[in-house]
């Protein structure tokens, strides 16, 4: 009688069996064939659509539609703990004036990114400190910066905005990267430009196919009508003649 030990090997080796008949059933090992000039072409097909498809992709992405989500005029004024503060009250000193404008990048589908905030560009006049700029972004550690995200706030913007802003003054804000929409978009451009790709290589060998029969068919005429399959040349005769008469070729 067999002994604990041997039983157990021989349960692992049928499990072992078990998992590779499993393991071809669904991944059969490739078939060993020898690659034809068609076969290449079909490679090299795959692999420069498949480079034109992300160039597409990156350049498709400059294609977004910038919209103004946020934009305004106030006076400026000092608050008591020495920030600036928007639409100052009668008693506080005004000392200037700024223009402020929010933004965001919005990208459909193919896209993969959906939408993105944009950095608050602003121009203003301050009178103490002195200064005076120009549509640039609010730098996050300037007290306007502040005052701007009090003042946008107050506004009704989606939350995707406002946490972006409030992220860094001068950064680029939230992203929505939508992989599954940038996957898709990639496999369909891929597919359709490949598809593409491959309807003349498919239409040259049908016709390289049917031209091959009908020499085929030609050859085989010829041969039993006793003529020269390459030329036509009538043999009738010549049954003993290495060549053709006519073009040379090899007859026997």
């Amino acid at each position: 009688m067999a002994s604990r030990s041997e039983q157990q090997r021989s349960l692992r080796r049928r499990l072992k069996r078990l998992f590779r008949k499993t393991v071809r059933l669904f991944m059969p090992p490739p078939k060993m064939s020898k690659s034809t000039p068609w076969s290449v072409a079909a490679d090299w097909a795959l692999l420069l659509t498949l480079l034109l498809t992300v160039s597409i992709m990156v350049l498709c992405s400059e294609l977004c539609t910038t919209s103004i989500m946020a934009s305004g005029e106030s006076s400026v004024a000092y608050a008591p703990d020495g920030s600036l503060t928007l639409d100052g009250t009668d008693t506080d000193p005004v000392i200037g004036s700024v223009q402020w404008k929010g933004a965001y990048r919005e990208c459909g589908w193919p896209f993969p990114i959906l939408r993105r905030s944009l950095p608050i560009t602003a121009s203003w006049t301050l009178d103490d400190p002195p200064e005076t700029v120009a549509s640039r972004v609010v730098p996050a550690d300037h007290p306007l910066a502040a005052a701007l995200d009090r003042e946008l706030s107050e506004r009704s913007l989606p939350d995707w905005y406002m946490d972006s802003i409030r992220s860094g003054g001068d950064e680029v804000g939230d992203a929505t990267m939508l992989w599954t929409n940038a996957i898709f978009s990639l496999g369909l451009i891929w597919m359709v430009l490949y598809a593409i790709a491959r309807i003349p290589m498919v239409f040259l060998r049908a016709g390289l196919i049917m031209r091959r029969r009908m020499m085929t068919g030609m050859e085989t005429r010829r041969d039993r009508s006793g003529r020269c399959i390459q030329c036509g040349y009538n043999l009738n005769g010549l049954e003993m003649a290495e060549r053709c008469p006519e073009c040379g070729t090899l007859l026997w």
